[in-house]
């Protein structure tokens, strides 16, 4: 049979007939068999439903059927397997009937070996192979034939044959469209125009009077075995009115390439040549009609002292690009100099078309706008305050160079950032970016705000407007730095506030305590015998007089120190100033850090704060704590001592303020107050737990590299 193994289905009930054809089947030269063995009918088709057979050996005597109903169950199921009956049936009938309903071969049982049903199914494969090809050759010859038929039905050109004596043989839908006629009307009658062998174009006028362009086509066909000729005509009206119109077209382009008022030279490629084949009225107005001369030459000719234009003509044509160039241009002819626009067009086959654009008052205006341009670019680069550029979204598009010296910031680095962002402290962006969306092409607007750089704070004095630019409002902020004038300003002030304040303790307390000192005095001198109780009023006088003293050059550091602000780590600073109080036996702790941006006094808060607690707080315990938090430190001195009463907490700040057995200049809270407020910060009072009093310190932070624009 075939080296592929066959798959054989034995449908037999009888064991003695089933063994002797399974030892038929294993002595066939075919040794690539597999049998599967079914004893009714229902078992074979419940094997045909879960398997694929290559042929089936069928009993027609089973226990669930006979006779032909047994093979016509089979057949019906699966009909494209070949089926070779085996049965002890010996009625020719039989057998005829069996081959009619689609069996390939009839063995009746006792008369075959296993040579004839190895032939049989050898045979049987073959027939059923055969079979199959066939089918599909029909199958295909039909597809063809229907598609064959139906292109002719569908084609949209009409289809004549014709016999030699001009007969209609056959005609097409689309022919009977075409001319206008019905099937019936042209079948067997005599063609009524002109048959001839060559392509050909007609005029056919249907029965509405509208008149039709046809082309028709002959060839020489053998038509059911007569020699006949095929006609194959198509309407081409649509076609000549297209051809009309773009006549027309081109006659319209003609004229208006013509009357085309930019000046258009048209090049046409000739031996690896560009000619000049035509131009139009404008290029003749440009050369002052001496441009007829160059009509039939070379463009290596009539541009010989502009090599660039005869390098773009030949590379658009080569290339087929467009190009466009600027260019200063001479022209020969007249003298006339000027700025042109040299536009060139490859056009198929082998055309370029050159338009040559007299541009030289915009290039003098380009000229002019690139000065002015320059002008103010100079300006702003030169100017010596800070100009910038926002865009709607808040983003930089101009950073001039004084913004890159005062921040430290290059314009490569932040141009497209966000303003707000990247500059502006986040205590007060709200209040910007609100001035900001106010701000208008009709208004001004003038404030002052500190922006972050990376050197620290400065104060702005900005100056911002509105221009609108391609569509897209543009806020222009210039800004004046005024930093060190805050300072001087704000320095005059405490000096001021210092003086006044070093009068009043110069003239009232100190003297108050000079005129009890020299009371004392007078007392001890008139008491030969001593006087301990004067003695010791002195002493307390002259204490509480150098305490005021100290408050004094607290007063003068708060002036003196009030520079700039450098970042200090607290940590560092505080444990410089307890040094001397852990040498008293007070316990001081400090848990945590932060980097404050602070000057010189930093050191009198910590020490007001120490004394306060030890002296007036009565503690000999202080923790402080110190964390970042936003943009600020928080720092938190807290003592264990006898606290402050409620009644007090709100004056404790004041100027002059004094509380109790212990009160002395009432001024070293102020100092504090005074420094922390220099810095930008706040200070508040607390009750401590279980007693004792926190004093709560927001210091401003300090960063590196900026970091607050992270």
């Amino acid at each position: 049979m075939t080296n592929k193994q066959t798959k054989i289905l034995v449908v037999e009930d009888n064991p003695g007939d089933a063994r002797l054809i399974r030892e038929f089947l294993r002595e066939s030269e075919d040794s690539a068999l597999e049998m599967i063995f079914a004893d009714k009918l229902s078992a074979a088709l419940e094997c045909l439903e879960e398997n694929e057979f290559d042929v089936i050996l069928l009993d027609l005597g089973l226990p669930d059927s006979q006779g032909l109903d047994t093979l016509i169950s089979i057949y019906n199921q699966v009909s494209e397997i070949p089926i070779i009956i085996l049965s002890g049936n010996t009625d020719v009938n039989i057998a005829i009937k069996s081959l009619q309903r689609g069996a390939q071969d009839y063995l009746v049982k006792g008369d075959f070996d296993k040579k004839l049903l190895d032939r049989a199914l050898r045979y049987a494969l073959e027939r059923h192979k055969i079979n199959i090809e066939l089918k599909k050759k029909i199958h295909e010859v039909s597809y063809q034939r229907a598609l064959i038929e139906n292109i002719i039905e569908k084609n949209a050109d009409g289809l004549i044959v014709l016999n030699q004596n001009g007969i209609v043989r056959f005609v097409n839908p689309a022919a009977t469209v075409i001319l206008n006629r019905s099937v019936e009307g042209m079948l067997n009658q005599l063609i009524d125009f002109p048959l001839v062998k060559h392509s050909t174009e007609f005029e056919v006028f249907h029965k509405d009077g509208k008149k039709r362009h046809v082309e028709m086509r002959v060839a020489e066909i053998n038509w059911e075995g007569d020699p006949s000729y095929l006609m194959a005509i198509r309407d081409i009206t649509e076609r000549k009115e297209m051809e009309d119109a773009l006549r027309l077209s081109e006659e319209r382009v003609k004229a208006e390439y013509k009357g085309m008022p930019l000046p258009t030279l048209t090049w046409q490629e000739l031996d690896n040549d560009l000619i000049l084949i035509d131009y139009n009225e404008a290029a003749e107005q440009l050369a002052q009609e001496k441009i007829n001369k160059a009509l039939g030459k070379k463009a290596k000719m009539v541009f010989s002292d502009k090599p660039e234009i005869i390098e773009d003509l030949s590379r658009c044509f080569k290339e087929k690009v467009s190009i466009t160039r600027e260019s200063s241009y001479q022209l020969r002819n007249t003298g006339h100099p000027g700025y042109f626009l040299f536009t060139y067009t490859f056009i198929q086959p082998n055309l370029v078309i050159q338009h040559i654009e007299e541009i030289t008052g915009r290039k003098e205006a380009e000229i002019a706008l690139k000065m002015e341009n320059y002008f103010i670019e100079t300006i702003i680069e030169t100017a010596n305050s800070l100009i910038v550029g926002l865009n709607e979204q808040g983003n930089i598009v101009l950073f001039n160079r004084m913004c890159e010296k005062l921040t430290g910031w290059k314009r490569e680095n932040i141009l497209g950032k966000n303003w707000t962002l990247n500059f502006i402290p986040k205590r007060i962006r709200e209040e910007v970016v609100a001035i900001y969306n106010r701000t208008s092409p009709e208004s001004y607007s003038d404030f002052i705000n500190p922006i972050q750089t990376k050197y620290g704070e400065r104060q702005i004095w900005w100056h911002n407007t509105a221009v609108a630019r391609a569509g897209e409002k543009l806020i222009i902020a210039i800004g004046v730095d005024i930093t060190e004038e805050e300072k001087s300003r704000k320095i005059i002030e405490e000096l001021n506030q210092s003086l006044r304040l070093i009068i009043h303790i110069l003239g009232h307390d100190v003297l108050n305590d000079f005129h009890s000192i020299k009371l004392a005095l007078e007392l001890i001198k008139m008491d030969k015998e001593g006087n301990n109780e004067a003695f010791q009023i002195a002493m307390d006088n002259i204490d509480t007089s150098v305490q005021l003293i100290k408050k004094m050059r607290e007063l003068e550091n708060l002036v003196s120190q009030g520079g700039d602000l450098q970042p200090l780590q607290a940590k560092e600073l505080i444990q410089e100033i307890i040094k001397p109080y852990l040498a008293e036996s007070v316990e001081i702790k400090i848990e945590g850090d932060c980097l404050i941006l602070v000057d010189g006094a930093f050191g009198s808060i910590i020490d007001n704060l120490i004394q306060n607690a030890i002296l007036h707080g009565q503690t000999n315990k202080i923790d402080i704590k110190i964390e970042p938090a936003d943009e600020y430190c928080r720092i938190n001195v807290m003592d264990y001592g006898i606290g402050i009463p409620d009644e007090i907490k709100s004056k404790i700040f004041e100027e002059g303020f004094k509380y109790g057995k212990t009160a002395r200049s009432g001024l070293g809270l102020f100092i504090v107050k005074s420094i922390i407020e220099r810095y930008g910060g706040e200070i508040s009072v607390v009750d401590n737990k279980p007693k004792g009093s926190i004093f709560r310190l927001k210091v401003p932070r300090a960063y590196l590299n900026n970091e607050n624009t992270k």
